[in-house]
Parts: C-alpha cells; sequence; structure tokens
C-alpha cells in the first residue's frame, strides 16, 4: 500500500534511484529542521508547512516547540495592522552541519490529501 495515508516523501540516494516512504518522527524533525536552516530569518507560517509536508498543524507546533526547547531555533512573533498575530519569524541556531540522514536528500514531498490539512 504505498502511499497511502499522509506525509509521503520521495528520497533520492547517490545513485539516483528514488523511494517513497513515510517519514518518522525523527526524520520529519530532521527536514524541518533543515527546511528552516535554508530559510532562516524568513516569516514561517504554520499550517503552510503542515501542508508542504502533509501532515497536520498540531504536528509541525510540536516539532517546532522540540526545535526551540533543544535550542536549534529563535521564535519572534509577528504582528499585522489589526495587533493579530500572522506567523513568526524563526531564526535558526543549531548546528552548521548538514542535516542530511545517510546522505539522502528530499526530491519533492508529495502532496497527499492536501484538502484534510487546508488553513481555510
Amino acid at each position: 500500500m504505498r502511499g497511502k495515508g499522509y506525509g509521503w516523501v520521495d528520497f533520492e540516494d547517490n545513485g539516483g534511484c528514488i523511494e517513497s516512504r513515510k517519514l518518522s518522527v525523527r526524520q520529519r524533525g530532521e527536514v524541518l529542521a533543515s527546511y528552516i536552516r535554508r530559510r532562516s530569518g524568513r516569516r514561517f507560517i504554520v499550517p503552510a508547512i503542515a501542508k508542504l509536508l502533509g501532515v497536520s498543524d498540531r504536528t509541525i507546533q510540536k516539532h517546532l516547540a522540540d526545535l526551540e526547547t533543544k535550542g536549534w531555533i529563535q521564535r519572534v512573533p509577528c504582528f499585522n495592522e489589526a495587533g493579530r498575530q500572522n506567523g513568526n519569524v524563526i531564526v535558526y541556531t543549531g548546528p552548521k552541519n548538514r542535516l542530511r540522514p545517510n546522505n539522502q536528500r528530499i526530491q519533492r514531498i508529495r502532496r497527499r490529501n492536501e484538502n484534510k490539512y487546508n488553513a481555510d
């Protein structure tokens, strides 16, 4: 039952073979940390990241809290003109080495069940 559910990612190894699989909790945390590292200092919106990884908003919130507890990120809230929070600027402060387990890189993230976790 390949590809059933949410959170499936295509990995490409050094030989060019592509493998689809669902990320473990640890792997999802590493992917999120790597994603934030490449975009450090920008505004992040949880529903957009959740949709990208194919998981719920709450899952991303848990991973962000874990990264903040480890000291890998700092979150600064952003507010709109009405004074309502509309995301966070996240600055990566963790290790500077690449966060790619087993020399794998993500080709693209499958967007299965997009409507299940819409930010609407």
